[in-house]
């Protein structure tokens, strides 16, 4: 194996990585933001609203969907290894 495709192979890891663990704090920071979006839809929605809701989801399917591409990433390259 080269040192091209070692390189690559680390690049790739930290990256599939570093995804999953910005899809995380994502959807941690979405969850805080969520409970400020609920209150206030309690008390009748002036700030955020059902607008707020809406970002909240939409930021929610992006955060799983990274998380998802981080992982496939991550499996094809240990089926790679292992091949």
């Amino acid at each position: 194996m080269s040192i091209d495709n070692r390189f690559l192979r680390a690049y790739y890891i930290m990256f599939f990585w570093a995804l999953r663990l910005v899809a995380c704090l994502v959807a941690a920071v979405n969850s805080v933001i969520l409970a400020f979006v609920l209150i206030d839809l309690a008390d009748g929605g002036r700030d955020y609203g059902f607008a707020g809701l809406a970002f909240v989801a939409f930021s929610l399917c992006v955060a799983f969907a990274m998380w998802k591409i981080g992982s496939a990433g991550l499996l094809r390259l240990r089926q790679a290894n292992a091949s």
